[in-house]
């Protein structure tokens, strides 16, 4: 991933919690790797791309997955969208505007657990 993102990549939907010292590329690594670690079997799907003018596409895309580990409870299946904003240049992303359909995700079924 780190080979498509320009070296000042910029988020300008950036999560909190990463602090100042970490680049908006870093952490957009960083949050794809615990993605894949919470969710081996994970994929990403395009659902539609759009150009926008000469350097921008917007994105609509959708994640899936067994959760393995992390805020969802292994075992389950998810399913939740996101729409991006994405700028490009000299053959790598240089900024991108996103936005994730988080509620869905938080709100999805649990496996059933039985006994105490």
């Amino acid at each position: 991933m780190q080979a498509h993102l320009a070296e000042d990549f910029h988020d300008h939907n950036r999560p909190a919690g990463f602090g100042d010292e970490a680049s908006d590329r870093d952490v957009l690594v960083m949050l794809l790797t615990a993605l894949a670690a919470a969710f081996p079997d994970g994929r990403h799907t395009i659902e539609r791309l759009t150009p926008v003018g000469t350097a921008e596409a917007l994105l609509y895309r959708r994640f899936s997955g067994t959760a393995f580990l992390g805020a969802v409870a292994a075992g389950a299946r998810v399913d939740f969208a996101g729409t991006d904003l994405s700028a490009a240049g000299s053959g790598a992303f240089t900024a991108q505007r996103h936005v994730e359909d988080l509620l869905t995700l938080t709100g999805q079924p649990r496996p059933h657990h039985t006994g105490s």
